[in-house]
């Protein structure tokens, strides 16, 4: 008898308000300690998740950092190279083309003489054709001052074109008086020669603007 009150108080009690709200509360802790543990091992993965975003993204900038500091060194070095060929070619032909009207400078300044637009200026040009020559020859052999000789041998061929064209145009008949080699040839042919002149001394130029702005400087 006592055994079956037992029971009965016990199924009494399963519908007792503090010992639900005490299920209830132990259910609910348990469930939340279950989503705590699941959301640990969530901002677990997701903190790896980020380490190695982190990682794969550090190192892809490292690796472009790189790929155009060799692109960068690689424009210098090929502009420097173009810049370097093109002022020992100049030099050479300054050089061989200012000892030439030297030696035979008479021929030189007669031949400007006989130039219809040049014969009132005639010493002073000879003269300045050669210094303008020289000079030009020595900015070129310095580094510092290679830019600036650059300039000056385009301007120089620039203005030396210039002149064939008013010789092809007013006095077609009239030697030629650079001296050497340059001597032999027609006037449209040396034409053609001083215009390719001009292109490559115009080319190193724009190659070295390029090249210094791709670098952050110019000088």
């Amino acid at each position: 008898m006592i055994g079956f009150f037992r029971k009965i108080k016990i199924k009494n009690n399963k519908y007792d308000s503090s010992y639900l709200n005490h299920h209830l509360h132990k259910r609910l802790t348990m469930s939340q300690e279950r989503h705590m543990g699941e959301y640990g091992e969530f901002q677990n993965d997701l903190y790896h998740f980020k380490r190695a975003k982190n990682a794969l993204l550090l190192w892809r900038k490292n690796k472009l950092d790189t790929h155009k500091s060799t692109l960068k060194n690689f424009r210098m070095k090929t502009s420097t190279f173009i810049i370097n060929i093109v002022s020992y070619y100049f030099i050479l032909l300054f050089i061989y083309a200012t000892v030439s009207k030297l030696i035979d400078f008479e021929t030189f300044y007669t031949q400007l003489e006989q130039t219809p637009l040049l014969k009132s200026y005639s010493k002073f040009i000879a003269y300045g054709v050669l210094f303008s020559e020289l000079m030009t020859a020595g900015l070129l052999c310095y580094r510092k001052t290679r830019r600036t000789g650059i300039i000056f041998s385009f301007i120089l061929m620039l203005l030396f074109s210039i002149y064939i064209i008013g010789i092809l145009k007013f006095s077609k008949n009239l030697p030629c008086s650079c001296g050497g080699i340059l001597e032999k040839m027609s006037w449209t042919e040396h034409l053609y020669f001083n215009i390719g002149n001009v292109l490559l001394a115009g080319s190193a130029i724009i190659s070295q603007i390029f090249s210094h702005k791709k670098a952050g400087t110019f000088s």
